[in-house]
């Protein structure tokens, strides 16, 4: 089974990445992390990139996911001074 990881390195998800490697699933992570050192368990295939990529479709194509886990993310691209505006703008672009 392929499964899509969404979100920021951490314990929990990285945890999850194991279990499901072990269980014999192709592990695939999607994070908007501009930190390329962050460190995640050893998965299928990494993509960085700001959640309102314009490549972020191909990325879901290319994975063709049976399942995906959204973790929550902060997006570093962001600069979350204006709460509302930057969260609506979040919002949109990881849905889209």
């Amino acid at each position: 089974m392929n499964i899509l990881m969404i979100g920021g390195s951490n314990v929990l998800m990285n945890h999850m990445i194991e279990k499901y490697r072990k269980e014999g699933h192709r592990i695939f992570i999607l994070t908007g992390s501009r930190y390329k050192n962050a460190w995640y368990e050893r998965s299928f295939e990494r993509y960085d990139f700001p959640y309102d990529a314009i490549n972020i479709p191909e990325v879901f194509e290319s994975v063709d996911p049976d399942v995906i886990i959204y973790l929550g993310a902060y997006d570093s691209n962001y600069t979350w001074k204006f709460d509302r505006y930057e969260c609506g703008k979040y919002a949109s672009g990881v849905i889209n």
